[in-house]
């Protein structure tokens, strides 16, 4: 039978493929059978009509055409009316038709001013209906024009329509039944079989749905456990924080005490020495008084004996006048006595004159000896105050030291002694910044200290955060470094080279872009010294900014009065600006104009693409 290896393909397609089973049985039928009972064609051409059965014109004119469609008349169960239903369609928008239906094999296009349709019918109900062509558009004045007329059918292939032509093909419509009904047990059969497979996965995604219950029942519960682990242990870190701030804190309490008593020890100092030298300024007054009131005793006392000297001379020399007279008048003998008297008044006169010497003499002898005492009891007051200071001194030194120790161990507390990763501070400020003399700092050389990112550790070696610091800078600035800690700032090529010296140290880089943060991380970090050109050396990449330094490992450093790159002609640095280690000019360049786009600013090119990161900071680690 010819009909049966068709239907075999047909089958295949269907389960291959999903075709509709019956439009393939809807083909087979058509082409078959090789027979039409009749052939209808509707053609329309634009300014002149011609809808016809291939010969008459329905006598209007068109000018453009928006449709063309095959109508045939059906008879209502309903009512007595007839029903015109739509087999066939094109437009513009669809321009063309080619498909089998229902018994009806439809052909159908439409374009530069011709439309056409085609229709060749089977089933003998077709032969026996009405067709219509209907054909719409505008006239030559643009107004809207419907021109239908009725189509003739045309008899098929075959030749006449004789009853042998009628017999042949109502044999192949009984075999297409015979072969639809064969076609319709092998759909059966293969929706029965879809039918089973559907069960069997249905049964293979419930027992998968379970056993993803199960996993991720098994994955929360492990979770829940590695969470409360987690939490204890942060709760004992906090616990042995605590006691460990206690303790301190009753450091801290003994040390106030040293301050207290170092302040009332100072004090008291004060007070004595204040006391003591008023003490002293007293007893200078007292004893100033004391030999000033001798003085003028003495030196009353001795001008009243003058004055009582001079009185008695005075009556001598009197009593002399009259013993003179006397003499005259008694002799000789009284002139002997009268000289040897006036001998003994010159010798006391002459004692009297040296006397007030000699007890002036010994006043002043007196003072300097009160003097001398006075000074002798200064310097052994001195002495008392310097032995006094001394101990005092030493006591405070012990103090000093006591203090100094505690508040180095405290420091140590609160900031770590030295920057390396693990070394967490109870602070909460992110970045410790260490002096050149900083304890503990063996690089000599003043940094800042990231405690916070990844572990903590890192060596800030560059950071532009708010615009505030010029970055097109000459080869001595990008040298010895510039700007502030506390804002932005390059820390140095000779500082950068001393400490990548002293042992293998990574990189890493920190960006914000668009509201957006990433890190590029590679595992080794170093640059050569100025003689070098401080050529950049950079291991393995890692993070989520992606890779633009690679490209730029192995170029020396170049600034806007020193050009290294390998770009022939010009300075990369000029025309991008900034300092870097430009290669053919950068795929990177953090040292960029500010807010600068188009390859000017802030360049990180797998992260920014062109555009200026608002955010940037290079750090190193030792490893």
């Amino acid at each position: 039978m010819d009909g049966c290896p068709c239907v075999i393909i047909a089958l295949c397609v269907s389960c291959c493929f999903g075709l509709d089973l019956s439009l393939v049985r809807e083909k087979f039928a058509l082409t078959g059978a090789r027979q039409f009972c009749a052939i209808l064609t509707c053609t329309e051409t634009a300014k002149t009509s011609t809808t016809n059965n291939g010969r008459a014109g329905s006598g209007i004119s068109l000018h453009t055409i928006s449709s063309m469609s095959v109508f045939t008349t059906v008879s209502s169960a309903s009512s007595s009316d007839n029903v015109e239903t739509i087999i066939a369609t094109v437009t513009p928008r669809d321009p063309s038709v080619n498909r089998v239906a229902d018994g009806r094999k439809i052909i159908g296009f439409m374009g530069d001013g011709i439309a056409m349709v085609r229709v060749e019918l089977i089933k003998p109900e077709d032969c026996q209906s009405e067709f219509s062509c209907q054909v719409r558009g505008l006239d030559s004045e643009g107004r809207e024009a419907v021109s239908e007329v009725s189509l003739v059918q045309q008899s098929g292939q075959g030749g006449d329509q004789d009853h042998g032509a009628t017999r042949e093909t109502a044999a192949t419509v009984q075999l297409l039944a015979s072969v639809q009904q064969l076609v319709t047990q092998s759909v059966a059969a293969l929706e029965d079989k879809i039918e089973q497979l559907q069960g069997h996965f249905n049964d293979r995604s419930g027992s998968l749905e379970n056993r993803m219950e199960d996993k991720i029942g098994l994955l929360q519960r492990d979770m829940r456990d590695q969470s409360g682990s987690f939490e204890r242990r942060i709760e004992n870190r906090f616990n042995s924080l605590e006691n460990r701030l206690e303790d301190k804190i009753d450091n801290n309490n003994n040390l106030n005490k040293l301050i207290q008593l170092d302040v009332k020890v100072s004090s008291s100092l004060d007070e004595f020495r204040t006391e003591a030298k008023a003490d002293m300024m007293s007893s200078l007054n007292v004893l100033r008084h004391e030999v000033m009131s001798q003085l003028e005793q003495a030196l009353r006392n001795v001008s009243f004996d003058v004055k009582g000297t001079l009185n008695e001379t005075v009556d001598l020399v009197t009593s002399l006048g009259h013993d003179f007279d006397n003499f005259k008048s008694h002799g000789q003998t009284n002139l002997l006595t009268v000289m040897n008297e006036t001998d003994r008044i010159r010798d006391m006169l002459t004692s009297g004159e040296n006397f007030p010497h000699r007890l002036w003499n010994r006043t002043l002898e007196l003072n300097s000896e009160l003097l001398e005492s006075f000074k002798e009891l200064e310097s052994q007051h001195l002495n008392s105050t310097a032995e006094t200071g001394a101990e005092l001194k030493e006591l405070l030194e012990q103090m000093d030291s006591k203090m100094s120790t505690d508040l180095r161990s405290l420091t140590d507390v609160i900031v770590p002694g030295e920057c390396k990763k693990g070394v967490v501070p109870y602070i909460t400020s992110q970045y410790v910044r260490y002096s050149d003399t900083y304890p503990k700092n063996s690089l000599n050389v003043s940094f800042l200290c990231d405690t916070f990112t990844d572990g903590g550790g890192w060596i800030v070696i560059q950071r532009r955060a708010t615009g505030n610091t010029d970055f097109n800078r000459k080869w001595a600035e990008y040298k010895h470094g510039f700007g502030s800690f506390a804002d932005d700032f390059w820390l140095g090529n000779d500082k950068i080279h001393a400490i990548t010296s002293t042992g293998t140290y990574e990189l890493r880089v920190e960006l914000q872009y668009n509201g957006k943060a990433a890190f590029a991380r590679y595992d080794n970090f170093s640059i050569a010294d100025e003689r070098g050109g401080y050529k950049l050396s950079i291991g393995a990449y890692d993070g989520t900014a992606g890779d633009s330094l690679e490209i730029h490992n192995g170029q020396k450093f170049t600034t806007i009065d020193r050009d290294n790159d390998i770009h022939t002609g010009i300075n990369c640095a000029a025309t991008n600006g900034g300092g870097w280690w430009f290669g053919e000019c950068d795929y990177s360049n953090l040292n960029g104009k500010w807010a600068a786009n188009n390859d000017k600013g802030l360049d990180w090119d797998t992260f920014t693409r062109w555009d200026s990161a608002s955010f940037s900071m290079m750090e190193i680690r030792q490893v």
